[in-house]
């Protein structure tokens, strides 16, 4: 899968330059929080800054989160061999690899863990993992050390994406709950836990104000309760919330083909004694034998939180009277928490790839052990029914690999130099090379560049740093940080260029940065800056296509 996919990953223009940029501007002293504006936990863009550090580019940073999502398949391989057995595990932690770890189910290419649109996404998923089974160990050890460890791993997370942390706090409880911890044991999960927080807020704090350094390691859930965010189209379509009915109506009729499927093949599998390949083949053939379109496979995950659900009530009850079997429902709640971002629309591609991976592996353990193993006669009826589920399984990830088969064979040009370089779409890619090569040669050592509304991996490649603290303009950075506050900056700073990026953004409900939303920017770009170089398109015009727009400030000659 990394030969299949290699230097495929990241895009040059939304989200990862962010990352990127970010890691950039530690590894050269700068404050996270106070020099960049970041709205998740602190811990990411101090670990990437550790690597660039090493001088490795963005060539480094890949390598690095390929080791980590070796990592992660190793402890995805323990756990399921845990919770499941050895079919589970193999299966999981090949279905990981497949279908998530480099994943390309749409047009952008951070959507998996080597270069995704958030670093904490690979950080977190393996940290909790690890927390996970550390749980279990203690359970079975009882030794004290082991349950500080799960509690440090617990706060590590804290510091990364709220979904992974609320996801993993809430599996951690109910483990410790149905585990029989005592009053001891929790105060030395809690205190692992708050001792990393405290020590990361320690840290900022020798460098912010006190309520700066807080709003930091409190990341993203200083942002929970605000609805120009939480309301916007964008977030309401990822939720699914944007059309609820339908929704729940299309995710009830694919459970029920799915669930109708799967049982008529296990009514095989018990009934006729047919060879375990055989029925393996037959669940397959659904691949070929169901007439769906490319974009009807993208659509098969969306009952994974009614498994996720079930799973949790089942091993929920059982675990609270059997404490043997905690870890296999706390994963499953962990696995239904991760989904909440995405209760109605779950899915594989776009933030699937880290929200749905849990509930993917909860099916592969019910198809792989827990289901065969639920009153069967024999082994050999086990491994049929084994087969036929695996089967059905087959198909799905066929048609995902199918469609990213089809991205991966669509055309390329590279963008940047040496170890920055970066794959891009024939539409994108060749007009921002031109730009980086045109600033590369006008922009002096020292002069600003800001790139509007999103692009700030133009700063990175010309290692130009932004005139403000803030990296991207988007409609959520500008409910975020406030418009007026963030222009204020850049008028203050009098950057000498500038960059309009062609970017839609009608998901958000507001199509056109200067138009639509970012008039105050509009009003001062055109007061203070005169037009430059016209590369691709006229950018930001709805009709047409790729395009940017390079300006310079009118008291410099360039």
């Amino acid at each position: 899968m990394a030969a299949w996919t290699w230097n495929q990953w990241g895009d040059a223009q939304v989200d990862y330059g962010g990352e990127v940029y970010t890691a950039w501007r530690l590894s050269e002293g700068a404050v996270l929080y106070r020099d960049v504006a970041y709205f998740t936990g602190p811990l990411s863009p101090y670990l990437n800054a550790l690597v660039l550090s090493f001088g490795g580019g963005i060539f480094g940073l890949q390598l690095f989160h390929l080791l980590l999502a070796a990592s992660s398949a190793a402890l995805i391989h323990a756990l399921l061999g845990r919770i499941g057995g050895k079919w589970s595990a193999a299966a999981g932690t090949a279905v990981f690899l497949l279908l998530f770890c480099f994943a390309r189910f749409e047009f952008l290419g951070n959507s998996n863990y080597i270069a995704p649109y958030s670093h904490e996404t690979a950080h977190a998923l393996p940290l909790c993992l690890a927390g996970l089974l550390l749980l279990e160990r203690w359970r079975e050890s009882r030794r004290s050390s082991t349950l500080v460890c799960a509690g440090l791993a617990l706060g590590a997370v804290l510091l990364t994406k709220l979904e992974y942390t609320l996801a993993l706090g809430a599996a951690a409880v109910f483990f410790l709950a149905a585990a029989r911890a005592g009053r001891a044991d929790w105060l030395r999960f809690s205190a692992g836990a708050l001792g990393v927080v405290g020590l990361a807020f320690g840290l900022l704090l020798s460098a912010l104000p006190a309520d700066e350094a807080l709003r930091g390691v409190l990341g993203a859930s200083n942002y929970v309760f605000d609805s120009s965010i939480t309301d916007n189209p964008f977030y309401r379509g990822v939720r699914g919330t944007d059309y609820p009915r339908e929704n729940l109506q299309l995710m009830g009729t694919i459970a029920a083909a799915q669930l109708a499927a799967l049982g008529l093949l296990m009514l095989l599998a018990r009934r006729v004694r047919l060879p375990a390949l055989l029925l393996f083949c037959l669940g397959a053939s659904a691949y070929w034998l169901v007439p769906l379109q490319a974009p009807a496979w993208l659509q098969l995950a969306r009952p994974w939180p009614l498994y996720a659900l079930l799973a949790a009530a089942l091993w929920g009850w059982r675990a609270w009277r059997r404490p043997e079997l905690a870890l296999q429902a706390a994963f499953a709640l962990f696995a239904l928490a991760m989904l909440a971002k995405m209760l109605l629309y779950a899915r594989l591609q776009m933030y699937g790839f880290a929200l749905a991976l849990p509930a993917t592996l909860l099916v592969v353990c019910a198809l792989c052990d827990w289901i065969p193993r639920w009153r069967m006669s024999d082994t050999a009826t086990a491994a049929r029914v084994r087969a036929a589920g695996l089967g059905l399984f087959a198909a799905l990830a066929l048609g995902h690999l199918r469609i990213q088969a089809q991205y991966l064979s669509a055309p390329q040009v590279a963008v940047g130099e040496g170890r920055d370089r970066l794959q891009c779409d024939t539409m994108r890619g060749p007009v921002l090379e031109s730009v980086r090569r045109e600033l590369a040669a006008k922009l002096r050592p020292g002069e600003r560049l800001a790139v509007l509304p999103e692009g700030v991996m133009l700063n990175y490649w010309l290692r130009a740093e932004t005139p403000a603290r803030y990296i991207n303009y988007m409609p959520p950075e500008l409910s975020m940080f406030g418009e007026e506050r963030m222009v204020a900056q850049l008028r203050a700073a009098r950057p000498e260029a500038i960059v309009l990026l062609h970017k839609p953004t009608a998901e958000y409900g507001v199509p056109w940065f200067g138009k639509d939303y970012g008039r105050v920017f509009s009003a001062w770009i055109e007061a203070e800056y005169r037009p430059g170089t016209l590369h691709g398109e006229p950018p930001l015009r709805a009709g047409t296509r790729f395009g940017a727009g390079v300006l310079w400030r009118k008291d410099l000659v360039r």
